[in-house]
Formats: C-alpha cells, sequence, structure tokens
C-alpha cells in the first residue's frame, strides 16, 4: 500500500478496509512519519512497526496482523526507505522486507545503496535458512 501519509485517520481507515479481508502481513510505503522508528498498537490488536525519516516523507512500516504479531521475533528500520521483520509462521522463519525504492530522479548512488542494504539483509535471511517476502514500491 502507497498510502501518501499514514496519519491516525488514515491508520483508522486502512485497518477498517483491512476488516474485509483476511490479511495476516502488511507493507506500506510513503507514510510520511517523521519518527526514526515506531512501534505501537493499531486498533484490532494488530501491530505496527514503521520509521520515517527527518523531512516528513518517505518512510515505510509493516503493519502485523493480530494473530501475526506473536510470531514476531525481530524488526529492525534500516533507513525512512526499508526496513525488516523477522516471523516465527507455522513453525518457520519467515523474513519481511519491505522497501520504498527511489525514483529515476535520484542520484545513482542512493539506488545503488539501497540496493547493497537489501542484499545485506536478504544474504542474512539465506544464511539463516529463513523464507523470504519482499514487499512494497519499487518505483
Amino acid at each position: 500500500v502507497n498510502s501518501c501519509s499514514l496519519g491516525a485517520e488514515k491508520e483508522a481507515d486502512l485497518m477498517t478496509e483491512m476488516q474485509e479481508v483476511q490479511w495476516s502481513v502488511l507493507g506500506v510505503t510513503e507514510t510520511w512519519r517523521k519518527e526514526l522508528t515506531e512501534e505501537y498498537e493499531l486498533p484490532g490488536g494488530h501491530l505496527y512497526l514503521g520509521c520515517g525519516g527527518p523531512v516528513k516523507h518517505r518512510g515505510v512500516a509493516i503493519i502485523l496482523n493480530e494473530k501475526v504479531k506473536r510470531g514476531l521475533r525481530r524488526w529492525e528500520a534500516i533507513s525512512h526507505r526499508l526496513a525488516y521483520a523477522d516471523l516465527l509462521c507455522a513453525g518457520r522463519l519467515v523474513r519481511v522486507i519491505v522497501v520504498y525504492m527511489p525514483t529515476s530522479g535520484h542520484p545513482e548512488e542512493e539506488v545503488d545503496e539501497l540496493y547493497a542494504k537489501m542484499s545485506t539483509i536478504i544474504g542474512e535471511a539465506r544464511r539463516k535458512g529463513m523464507a523470504i517476502t519482499g514487499l512494497g514500491d519499487f518505483n
């Protein structure tokens, strides 16, 4: 979901909409949050794991369904464009990665740096034998 700002009102709207479908994990981009890392409970017992940045643009989040959040083992905000969560699901560790890639108008170095960070966290998950799921906006 590309939210273009995820304040309290939009969070409530999103959670209302999500009641209509079966879901476990939701990747959100462009949260436009200032906080470098946030972890808090949403209505319905769901868990918000997010990161933002000083310009109050960009930002990514992983929202875990109330049942799935019990399997959370670790999460990390790498940057305002990249975060991951390690979950125990049906006896298997799964790394969920959410990314908001820069558009072609950004410097190539910024894109390369983000790819390098993604490669590192994917490589770490592979070495640990984890399943890997990627979510986000790849522009």
